[in-house]
């Protein structure tokens, strides 16, 4: 369903339209509306939009769009992007999350099965790109909380003391249980691309020098865990839970180990950008 221009207009008077640049969040402002008519008030905006800043500069740089196709483009990563903030913020709360939860596609679990069914603990990795909290709440409703090697302690597995994440050894407490929960058949959250680490590699990612951090794949080798790479993605108005295939183990040199590991996982990323227009987010480092 589309909404009437005239609709769009009343749903948003006042809005100004400093609001609809990148450095706001139009999602907010459609927060107070039951989530299926705040994601059509959002895609409305979306035509509004001009391309500019660092998307519209990614768009153009690593993408190779011009003119129409550039603005056609802009429109859905920016849709996208404000109606995964608006998910997020739904999620988190806590209050709203069945709004979330309702335009899920049917989850696949099995990838993630077959991988536990070995004993060996699995290690789920992200990345800023897609609907980002929804695995973990529903991981921690099926009873399966995931220790999440992040700050946050929103959807934190209870064994960890999130009230620690200031002081200076919580990084390495955090990876020793992170092994030990892997040893016992858990699961660990992770997206490689963020800021969260102690060391970080340098790597290639659609033509720029990125920097990855090199927690998931020092814990993968030391560990012996898959490695399985997830997304949810927009689909329309639906959310769709994806699992890649698994990462590793290989069976090489640490330096070779985390060289492919690393390719492997910037390959799935890069494809899911080039894909799928709706994954791309504005708080993704690399753009």
């Amino acid at each position: 369903m589309r909404l009437p221009a005239p609709v769009v207009r009343y749903w948003t008077r006042g809005i100004s339209p400093e609001i609809l640049s990148e450095a706001n969040y139009p999602s907010l402002y459609t927060y107070r509306f039951p989530l299926k008519v705040g994601l059509r008030i959002l895609r409305g905006l979306s035509r509004t939009v001009t391309p500019c800043g660092r998307v519209g500069s990614f768009g153009r740089t690593a993408l190779g769009l011009h003119g129409s196709a550039l603005k056609r483009w802009h429109a859905r990563v920016w849709w996208a992007n404000y109606a995964t903030e608006l998910c997020k913020s739904l999620v988190v709360s806590g209050k709203r999350a069945d709004e979330v939860f309702a335009l899920l596609r049917p989850v696949d679990w099995s990838p993630l099965e077959r991988l536990l069914a070995t004993g060996n603990g699995v290690i789920l990795v992200s990345a800023h790109i897609g609907v980002p909290q929804v695995v973990s709440a529903l991981l921690c409703r099926a009873g399966r909380s995931p220790l999440r090697l992040n700050r946050w302690g929103v959807f934190q597995h209870p064994s960890v003391d999130v009230s620690q994440r200031e002081n200076p050894g919580y990084l390495t407490q955090l990876y020793a249980r992170a092994y030990y929960h892997l040893k016992a058949g858990g699961i660990v959250t992770n997206a490689p691309d963020g800021p969260f680490g102690r060391t970080f590699a340098e790597a290639e990612f659609m033509g720029r020098p990125v920097q990855i951090s090199r927690a998931a794949v020092a814990l993968a080798r030391f560990s012996g865990a898959s490695t399985l790479p997830y997304l949810v993605r927009w689909v329309g108005y639906r959310l769709s839970v994806e699992f890649a295939e698994p990462i590793g183990p290989h069976a090489a040199s640490p330096e070779e180990w985390d060289r492919r590991w690393i390719q492997e996982y910037l390959g799935w990323m890069e494809h899911q950008i080039r894909m799928y227009p709706e994954v791309l987010r504005f708080a993704l480092a690399y753009l």
